[in-house]
Formats: C-alpha cells, structure tokens, sequence
C-alpha cells in the first residue's frame, strides 16, 4: 500500500487528538544529522498528540450543566421526602466549589440543615437513616471515630451522599455532591456562578 495510504488506514484507527506523521525518508546525508535516515518502504511514522485538542469551552460547559443538573435531581429527590420527619429552616442551596488544591477541577454540591418538628421519639437522624434506607438508598458511617458526631455516607445515581448527625444538636445536616470534574480555566467561571436555592415542593 503507498505510504499516504497507510496514513489514511491509521488515522482512522486512532482517536481524534492523535495524528500520524510521515518523516522525511531518503539517504541520510553524511554532513546533515538533521535529517532522518531511509527507513524499509521509505515511510517512517509516528504518533503525536495535537496541541489544543483538548475539551472545548463548549463541551466543558456541557459537561458541567449535565452534572449540576444530576446533582439537582438527586438532592430534590433524597432531601424533599425528608420534610415528614423535620423542617428544612432555610432552602438547600446548590453551588459549585473547587475540589483540587492546584484549581481546574470542580464539582457541584447541595448543602441543607433538617431541623426537628416536636418530639419525634427518636433521634432526627435515625429517622432520616430509616426513611433514606426505605427508598433504596443505604447509608453506612464513615470510618471516623466521635462518640459526638454520626457521619453517613452513600452513593445514589452517581451523587455522593453525606448525612452529619449529633449528640448534642437535634439538626441533621447534608452533603450531596457530584463527581469532581476536570474544567480547566473554566473553574473560576463556574464557582462565579449564584448559588441555586432548591424548592422541594
């Protein structure tokens, strides 16, 4: 096969942000180390990665939405059951926030506080742990040990769930996060964004 046939077969073999090169062939010239010596069939190629061929802005952007608007669903769905068992004192708000200490990562997270209504017989956050496990998602403590602190943990959808009870404090507070994302220069642009408050209804 010519030479810029077998160009063509390989780079539909590769990904996009990778190329093929042809090198110059031909005797290498005794004066010239410059140039590349003739190789069999006078093709010498190789794989370079294209400068720039990164995500776009574009797709970043859509890449972000997608995963905020999963974290949305997954927030409205765990915390708005929730309001049979206690009041929610404020609305739980969502905001995207670093989660690299060197920048161009983050992720989306909905934070909120579950107070109790009256005396509910129980501690509000076994209430929440029963009412949660009744809907298929399991939370199980995390490896910390505080005889003042519960801290569960959960996965629901791709959305990380951390629930905080106390000993002390009747409120349960929550953590529900998404997957930590690579954004680039876009992680200012993100975090810039106004906090969403959640209506559940």
């Amino acid at each position: 096969m010519p030479s810029s046939g077998l160009l063509r077969a390989a780079r539909r073999r590769l990904p996009a942000e990778v190329d093929v090169v042809e090198l110059a062939s031909g005797p290498w010239p005794a004066r010239d180390p410059m140039r590349l010596p003739r190789v069999a069939g006078g093709l010498l190629a190789g794989t370079v990665a294209l400068t720039g061929c990164g995500p776009s802005a574009a797709e970043v952007r859509a890449d972000a939405a997608d995963s905020k608007a999963q974290a949305l669903k997954v927030s409205r769905e765990v915390l708005g059951p929730l309001a049979a068992d206690g009041r929610y004192p404020k609305p739980p708000r969502g905001e995207w926030s670093g989660c690299d200490d060197f920048g161009g990562k983050a992720l989306y997270h909905v934070t909120a506080r579950l107070d109790p209504v009256g005396d509910a017989g129980q501690p509000l956050v076994d209430a929440v742990r029963a009412r949660l496990s009744a809907a298929g998602l399991t939370l199980r403590a995390s490896g910390r040990e505080d005889a003042d602190v519960l801290t569960l943990n959960g996965t629901k959808d791709d959305v990380r769930v951390e629930v905080t009870g106390y000993t002390d404090y009747p409120v349960v507070l929550f953590d529900l996060s998404g997957p930590c994302l690579d954004v680039g220069d876009l992680d200012d642009e993100l975090r810039g964004e106004p906090p969403e408050l959640l209506d559940l209804g």
